[in-house]
């Protein structure tokens, strides 16, 4: 770490390397003209009977008092020579300079540190390259956090790392904390819990989940009730990532937790991006992966699909490429396993939505090639990319495009990359067009994965926001299809147009979906491509109406609302205020409508619901999670 880097991450005041150079040679200088100079002087002084010693450490003892306004034989003689004159003005001055820089750095430092001590609504961030960058290039660059930031002098960007950074970027408004990001003593230092937002992006999601507990148990330290932070928390683990929502913790008063899953996010962003072109019937698209994102894919294109089609319309042909060999010679008779793990299934499991095949890279690509030569219909239309590097993700999809490209048509090849301004001139060479007038750019796109995943916009709407959304844009639906409007029903707003009473009810709704699922049997489980659309049995739904309407009830009791004839956001009254059996029927349709959106409301964020077999017990969610149930619990409490 340079000093100019240190300096500024710790308050210091912060030298440029040009000036640093100018000083230093200025006090050289000095340093030389006075032991030039000195010698002939001291002789010209002794001759008038001066009697100042002329060793040489004499000499050099004289050169350096001259730096503290204090040289003897310089104060004893009228005239002196040229040399002398300059290094008696130069070297007090290279002196005087620096002891300014150091005490102007000490105090700024005294100040950081008084600042740091009483730090409030600042961001913290902390976990891997190349997501903090991200993260923290957006936080400098939001106009509004800005202009917040002018107003304060603080620095409002505090970074929790082992080591500092060294991009040049982050040196102006970061203030580094050195330490563990899960540690309770750094994550104090860094004033997490009265932060306004604390960004988790580390790899492992265990520890950003504890870092949540950290969070949590510093803020109920505070005497009093304390508004704490947003916390987004980078899950990785699909099944830690559903297990987590399922039991009711992405929403409290005091800390709100907003989870994402990256492969899902990456899965959303790149099919809201860069959808398949439906415009001649139904696509056949081609996923280029291996490991966890295939499953990702095949649930989010799943859901895409079922989204877009007609009803009642036939399944997506999706080939996937890059899988461990499959036993079969033909490319459409297996079905991968949503998980991940190699597993493979006839022809006969696959869903309504989907229909998949799947082969090794350089085996599909021949036989996709093949189909092509032959004029088919089987031949992909959109391709999606993703490699271990970026290098061979441009490579294979300049492969995939040379290979299924021809004179009458070309897929579209979106290939998945990492790092960030990555050219698309290195893709259109790799794949270079067959024709001038078939240029390759036309054809090839870039899918910058850190770039739409660490979105600071995007981020921010983590699972609960998106759920809590997806809520209220079927709750106002279901209310323009009764007649009402925003005039005579001001809760169906637009999102941002909501009161914070409102927002806090839709969020406190999206974080009570795991319990209730629970009471009937079925958990929040991440989505899977051989999972049949969820139905209610018997008289489940009635049961998940009144308990929506109870958890209702109780929110709006808590906030001061009684009942009243006619609703009054003034005086808070409402005329639904009123137990489940004297509830009117249009009141009740509300709530059954809430609870029929349920399996929806959860696929936007990449889960399902899923219903357990008998004697599986309700009271966890499904599938291993790296978390112990005490840690569970203690979350769940500390954020409740």
């Amino acid at each position: 770490m340079t000093t100019e880097t240190d300096a500024r991450l710790n308050g210091g005041v912060a030298v440029s390397f040009p000036v640093r150079v100018g000083v230093g040679l200025a006090a050289i200088a000095a340093f030389v003209l006075g032991f030039v100079g000195l010698p002939q002087h001291i002789a010209d002084v002794n001759r008038a009977g001066g009697g100042f010693r002329t060793s040489v450490v004499d000499v050099l003892y004289y050169d350096l008092q001259m730096f503290v306004l204090d040289s003897d034989p310089v104060e004893a003689g009228a005239t002196l020579p040229v040399t002398l004159q300059i290094a008696r003005f130069l070297a007090p001055a290279t002196a005087a300079y620096l002891i300014f820089v150091t005490a102007q750095s000490v105090i700024a430092r005294q100040l950081e540190a008084v600042r740091a001590r009483t730090a409030r609504g600042h961001a913290v961030v902390f976990g891997s390259e190349p997501a903090v960058g991200a993260v923290v290039a957006g936080l400098l660059a939001d106009p509004a956090a800005r202009r917040r930031w002018r107003r304060s002098r603080r620095r409002r960007v505090v970074l929790v790392a082992r080591e500092a950074p060294s991009a040049a970027d982050l040196l102006r408004h970061v203030r580094w904390i050195p330490g563990n990001p899960w540690d309770a003593a750094a994550l104090r230092r860094a004033r997490a819990h009265v932060a306004a937002e604390v960004f988790a992006l580390s790899d492992d999601g265990t520890a950003n989940a504890q870092a949540a507990v950290v969070v949590a148990n510093l803020l109920a330290d505070i005497p009093g009730r304390q508004k704490g932070p947003v916390f987004y928390g980078q899950i990785d683990d699909e099944s830690l990532y559903a297990s987590l929502i399922a039991r009711e913790i992405s929403h409290s008063d005091d800390l709100r937790l907003e989870l994402f899953n990256p492969l899902d996010r990456i899965a959303r962003r790149l099919l809201a991006t860069h959808p398949p072109d439906t415009s001649d019937g139904t696509p056949l698209v081609a996923v280029v992966a291996d490991g966890p994102i295939v499953g990702t894919m095949l649930g989010a294109l799943a859901g895409w699909w079922r989204a877009v089609r007609a009803p009642a319309g036939p399944a997506l042909d999706v080939r996937v490429l890059d899988v461990p060999a499959l036993d079969g010679p033909a490319l459409d008779v297996r079905v991968l396993d949503p998980t991940g793990d190699g597993r493979a299934w006839t022809a006969a499991t696959h869903t309504t939505a989907l229909r998949v095949g799947a082969a090794p890279f350089d085996r599909g690509i021949r036989e996709l090639a093949a189909e092509r030569a032959a004029r088919t219909p089987a031949v992909p239309t959109f391709v999606y990319v993703f490699a271990g590097s970026d290098n061979e993700a441009i490579r294979r999809g300049a492969k995939v495009r040379s290979a299924l490209h021809d004179a009458r048509r070309a897929p579209h090849v979106v290939v998945a990359v990492t790092t960030p301004g990555i050219s698309l001139d290195l893709v259109t060479t790799a794949a270079a067009g067959d024709s001038a007038g078939d240029p390759a750019r036309r054809w090839i796109s870039l899918f910058n994965v850190t770039n739409e995943v660490y979105a600071l916009d995007d981020l921010r709407l983590g699972a609960g926001e998106r759920m809590a959304r997806a809520i209220h844009d079927a709750y106002v639906r279901a209310c323009a299809a009764r007649g009402e409007t925003v005039e005579t029903n001001p809760s169906m707003a637009p999102w941002d147009r909501l009161s914070p009473d409102l927002l806090a009810s839709n969020r406190a709704q999206a974080a009570d979906l795991g319990p209730k699922l629970r009471s009937i049997g079925c958990v929040l489980a991440p989505t899977t491509t051989n999972a049949e659309p969820f139905a209610y049995q018997g008289d489940e739904l009635e049961r998940l109406a009144r308990l929506e309407h109870d958890r209702w009830v109780r929110s709006r009791t808590s906030l001061g609302w009684t009942f009243g004839e006619r609703r009054d956001a003034v005086s808070r009254q409402h005329p639904d205020l009123v137990s489940w059996d004297e509830l009117g029927e249009a009141a009740k349709g509300l709530d059954r409508q809430a609870v029929a959106a349920i399996p929806l409301v959860v696929e936007t964020v990449g889960l399902q619901v899923v219903r357990l077999e008998p004697g599986a017990g309700t009271g966890s969610e499904a599938g291993p999670s790296p978390l112990a149930e005490g840690e569970h619990g203690e979350l769940s409490r500390r954020v409740r």
